[in-house]
C-alpha cells in the first residue's frame, strides 16, 4: 500500500473516531457532567491509559525541551482551546451545525499552509474545498437554533483546530513519533482541563453510570486511537490535505444519530454526504504530498 493511501486511510478511520464525540458527550451532559467535568476526565483517562502503555511497551521517548515547551503551547492553546469551545458550542446549538461551522478549518488549514509552509493552492485542493464545504453545509440545511454565541464558539473551535493542525505539521515536533507526541498533547491537555476545572470549580464525578462509560468511550478511541491516527495520517499526506479528507466527520456523526437516535436522514444530507465522499476521493486521487519547506516552520 502507498503511503499517501495508508496516510489517507488513517485519517478517515480518525475522523471517524472523533465523529462519535458528540453523541458521547451528549450523553455525558445528561448524565450529569459539563464540559470541563467531560473534559478533564476523558483526558485523565487517556493520559493514565497512553503512558501505562509506552512503559509496558518499553517506547523510548527522546523529547528535547523545545519540543517540550511546543507541545506544551500546542495542547492548552491550540487543542485545548478547540475543543473547549467545540464542546461548549454544543450546548447552544445543534451537533450538525456545530459540525458544519467547525469543518471550515479545512478551508482556513489550506490558506495556513500557503502562507507559512509554501504548500501551494492547487486545482485539485480548491475543487475537493468546494465539493466538501458544499458537502458539509448540505448536510445541515435546515438547522434553525443559529444561537449567536454558539456560532462564534464553533468559529473559535475551526480557527485554533486549524491552527493546532498546521503547526504540528510544520514545526519542530514533526520529528517525533506519533505515540510519543500523542501521550504529551494528551498529557497536556489533562493538566490545563483539571486546572482549569479546580479554579472554576467545575469539576464534577458524581455523574450517572451511562455518563462514566462514554467518557471512557471517549478517552479511549475519540482521544487516544484519534489523535495517534490522526498525526500519523498528517505526517504521510500533510497538514492541508489531511484536514480536506477529515471532513468525512459529519457523515459518521449523521450515521451514528441514525443508528443510536434513530434520527431521520434526508434526501440533501445523503447528497451532502456523496459531495463530501467524492472530494475526498477526488484529492486522495489527484494530489501527491506536499513538500514543506521546513525554513517556513512557525
Amino acid at each position: 500500500m502507498r503511503n499517501k493511501t495508508r496516510g489517507s486511510i488513517q485519517i478517515i478511520i480518525s475522523s471517524i473516531f472523533f465523529g462519535a464525540l458528540p453523541l458521547l458527550t451528549q450523553i455525558g451532559y445528561e448524565g450529569g457532567a459539563n464540559v470541563v467535568s467531560i473534559l478533564a476526565i476523558r483526558f485523565s483517562i487517556a493520559a493514565v491509559l497512553i503512558w501505562f502503555y509506552l512503559w509496558l511497551t518499553k517506547v523510548k521517548i527522546k523529547v528535547d525541551l523545545k519540543q517540550l515547551f511546543i507541545l506544551a503551547v500546542v495542547a492548552i492553546f491550540g487543542y485545548g482551546v478547540m475543543v473547549f469551545s467545540y464542546f461548549l458550542s454544543l450546548q447552544y446549538i445543534p451537533s450538525s451545525l456545530a459540525a458544519m461551522i467547525l469543518f471550515t478549518y479545512p478551508v482556513i488549514v489550506t490558506y495556513l499552509s500557503a502562507i507559512l509552509l509554501n504548500s501551494p493552492i492547487t486545482k485539485v485542493k480548491v475543487i475537493a474545498l468546494v465539493l466538501v464545504t458544499i458537502g458539509v453545509l448540505l448536510m445541515s440545511w435546515g438547522e434553525v437554533d443559529f444561537h449567536p454565541f454558539g456560532i462564534f464558539l464553533a468559529f473559535i473551535a475551526a480557527l485554533f483546530y486549524a491552527i493546532y493542525i498546521v503547526y504540528l505539521g510544520s514545526s519542530y515536533t514533526f520529528q517525533l513519533e506519533p505515540r510519543v507526541l500523542t501521550a504529551f498533547i494528551i498529557l497536556f491537555s489533562a493538566i490545563f482541563f483539571m486546572i482549569l476545572g479546580v479554579i472554576r470549580g467545575d469539576l464534577i464525578f458524581a455523574i450517572s453510570g451511562f455518563a462514566w462509560l462514554a467518557i471512557i468511550i471517549m478517552a479511549i478511541f475519540s482521544t487516544i486511537f484519534a489523535i495517534m491516527i490522526f498525526y500519523s495520517g498528517v505526517q504521510k499526506i500533510g497538514p492541508a490535505l489531511a484536514a480536506i479528507i477529515s471532513a468525512v466527520e459529519p457523515i459518521t456523526v449523521m450515521i451514528l444519530g441514525v443508528m443510536i437516535l434513530e434520527e431521520k436522514v434526508r434526501f440533501i444530507q445523503l447528497l451532502g454526504s456523496l459531495l463530501i465522499l467524492s472530494g475526498v476521493i477526488y484529492v486522495q486521487k489527484c494530489s501527491s504530498k506536499p513538500k514543506i519547506d521546513w525554513k517556513a516552520r512557525i
